[in-house]
């Protein structure tokens, strides 16, 4: 089975676009030749922090939800006994 890219972690081109956006919105924002745009590094490191870790959740919840049974649907009802209610007509 191919790994998607996604699952690769560290390879890939999305990999270089993010890297090279992160470097290029550091340089812009932080390093900036004009000192009223600069935004301070006090506030951009708990922010990519806040936004990290909300990011981290969601993909724990996702695989979470991957790796239940499905309980719902035919699937769902695999393997379970049933029980008729009502009496049965034959050629229904």
């Amino acid at each position: 089975m191919e790994r998607g890219e996604g699952q690769m972690g560290n390879v890939g081109i999305l990999h270089r676009v993010r890297r090279l956006a992160w470097f290029s919105g550091r340089s812009i924002l932080i390093d900036g030749p004009i000192p009223e745009l600069r935004v301070p590094l006090s506030l951009v490191l708990p922010t990519s922090l806040a936004l990290a870790a909300t990011c981290a959740f969601a993909v724990r919840l996702v695989l979470k939800a991957q790796q239940d049974r499905v309980e719902t649907g035919i699937e769902g009802m695999s393997g379970e006994t049933g029980t008729v209610t009502q009496a049965l007509e034959p050629g229904r």
